[in-house]
């Protein structure tokens, strides 16, 4: 193993103003594997789930910190789980967690209260899950089965879980993204996206029919989408549909400019200035040395478009979650690289 590589799968690698960090898993020796789902607003808490050694927790839901490095965070009955989002200042983190002979089950836990179910665990015809969460923490949003149809929630601690309405026919099967403040909230069915306000109830998108929604931008303006034919698209009230890149997104930054997701050359990240470029090769052209790494897919990427955190594996075995590091949206430009270069590279997603 290069020398490099055994510095980053120890801890980080830094070149000028921008780094890469592999932030390990659960599990012990050089098996197992991990994947963070989202970041915290304030950059101190990454969450999503990896391998362990914990006996009746093989696969369950994890954070990583600063100080405490991965840490599981563990239901009080034996179940697989997975942490999806977590508050701005990583104090709340939701999920869900599938019980031995049971479905999914949407949760949640807080630095204070630990964890806590959000509903009964339920039977094989009654799954949840919590897949977002309001900056201060307050407003959860997922989905979960009413008399065998699927619906999208919203909880709070004074309401529970509420169902939320259709709108022209549709049954809104899930809701996957919600504002900052918790006033927009985003989901849909199949191809049909929506969006949720108190004032509006909810709206269906017509200009991203045959997209699927994917997200919602911090400030509530900005919804990510994919599909047409593998296309990582984004709409706004003002503009429209805007078709970004090929690749399937996964996140988007609080103000709507910066997408990272995965395409058949690995992780990217797009910006209004640069467009699409490989992670692997904004590390590459900053002086890092990649080699022997896959970066497969970029799942998160911090408010202000500076931390992506993603899934990838080593040629040393060990596979699981990274941290890029970069100095702001806008000098990302390190490679004048754009679509015609990811398919020159070749590289397929594992």
């Amino acid at each position: 193993m290069a020398v490099a590589a055994l510095v980053w799968l120890c801890g980080a690698a830094r070149a000028g103003d921008v780094s890469f960090r592999y932030l390990g898993t659960l599990s012990s020796g050089m098996s197992g594997n991990s994947s963070p789902r989202a970041i915290s607003a304030d950059l101190s808490t990454v969450v999503g789930w990896s391998t362990s050694d914990i006996p009746d927790h093989s696969y369950c839901a994890m954070y990583w910190t600063e100080a405490g490095g991965m840490q599981p965070i563990l239901s009080p009955v034996p179940a697989h789980g997975q942490a999806c989002a977590v508050s701005a200042d990583g104090q709340t983190i939701v999920g869900y967690a599938a019980t031995q002979g049971g479905a999914e089950t949407a949760w949640r836990w807080t630095s204070s209260g630990g964890f806590q179910w959000l509903c009964p665990p339920g039977t094989t015809l009654n799954p949840s899950r919590a897949l977002d969460v309001s900056a201060d923490g307050s407003v959860i949003v997922g989905s979960h089965m009413v008399d065998g149809t699927s619906w999208a929630f919203r909880w709070t601690e004074a309401e529970g879980m509420v169902s939320l309405d259709r709108a022209s026919g549709y049954i809104p099967g899930f809701a996957n993204g919600i504002s900052a403040d918790g006033s927009v909230i985003v989901g849909g069915y199949h191809f049909n996206s929506n969006y949720w306000t108190a004032d509006s109830g909810c709206v269906e998108v017509k200009d991203m029919y045959g997209f699927g929604v994917l997200g919602v931008s911090a400030d509530g303006t900005t919804l990510l989408g994919a599909g047409g034919g593998g296309w990582a698209v984004r709409w706004t009230a003002a503009r429209g549909l805007e078709r970004l890149c090929s690749g399937l997104p996964h996140a988007i930054s609080g103000d709507g400019s910066v997408v990272v997701g995965e395409g058949v050359a690995g992780a990217f990240v797009w910006d209004e200035k640069d467009g699409q470029r490989l992670v692997v090769d904004l590390l590459e052209n900053a002086g890092i040395d990649m080699t022997g790494w896959t970066l497969v897919c970029a799942y998160g990427v911090s408010d202000d478009g500076t931390v992506i955190v993603g899934e990838g594996c080593h040629v040393s075995g060990r596979s699981g979650a990274w941290m890029m590091v970069l100095p702001e949206p806008g000098t990302m430009g390190l490679v004048g690289l754009g679509l015609a270069a990811l398919v020159r590279r070749g590289r397929r997603a594992g």
